[in-house]
């Protein structure tokens, strides 16, 4: 959870990552926004972002 008062980090170990899905409607698309779900071993985190497929690719060419 993040707003104006605090922040809140996630730190993924990419040497765990199993899987990922990227979810985005026709509307977030059109504003750029999607959900990420990422697998690392018996964790599943999703997250609501921008740029939800700039992401996924980084995540992907990291991992290479």
């Amino acid at each position: 959870m993040a707003g104006i008062l605090r922040k809140t980090f996630s730190d993924l170990s990419l040497n765990k990552l199993e899987g990922m899905q990227l979810h985005q409607s026709f509307l977030g698309k059109a504003l750029n926004l999607g959900t990420l779900v990422v697998t690392t071993g018996d964790v599943t985190s999703t997250y609501f972002i921008e740029n939800p497929m700039e992401l996924r690719n980084a995540l992907i060419n990291a991992k290479k």
